[in-house]
């Protein structure tokens, strides 16, 4: 069981990393009415209220991505490991591929969130997720990655918005 839950982490993560490359934040302001040199990249963000349960549900996010990536890591080591010794065939791949989507999804249902903004970028999350399980299981085109870079963009411009925040 142990060694299921450790590759479908490493697949989750690896999933994760290779869909939502992180890009580095503006300096410039995350307000969608923006006109600088930042705009086109945040225009489509949403706009919500500044909560007293912000931190609580930008915390579960960190907590979602730090499970998730060292879930993917340790698939990917698992993975490179069965690959350096001729055993990964591309049936137990796939497996791996659907077990990371999965647990992204089961892990993404699971957080406790507490504002309209983090379930928000739960949703945008869940159905990028949730596209990737489609296209796995009718073997399609993987989802827009569009999904996923808002809600990173959503989740930074957030961050970047708290009080506490450098």
């Amino acid at each position: 069981m142990r060694y299921l839950l450790i590759s479908c982490s490493f697949v989750v993560s690896v999933a994760l990393l290779s869909g939502c490359h992180k890009t580095p934040e503006s300096h410039g302001s995350a307000n969608p009415t923006d006109t600088t040199a930042s705009a086109p990249q945040t225009s489509h963000l949403a706009s919500f209220a500044i909560t007293q349960n912000d931190p609580w549900d930008i915390a579960q996010f960190e907590q979602f991505n730090q499970t998730f990536n060292s879930m993917s890591q340790d698939m990917k080591t698992e993975l490179e490991q069965l690959k350096q010794q001729n055993k990964l065939s591309p049936e137990f791949l796939a497996q791996r591929k659907r077990d990371r989507v999965l647990s992204a999804l089961n892990m993404l249902k699971d957080l406790e969130l507490k504002t309209e903004q983090g379930r928000y970028i739960q949703g945008l999350m869940a159905s990028f997720w949730e596209q990737k399980r489609q296209a796995l299981e009718s073997n399609t085109t993987a989802p827009n990655t569009d999904l996923m870079l808002q809600a990173e963009q959503q989740l930074d411009a957030w961050k970047a918005k708290q009080p506490n925040q450098p």
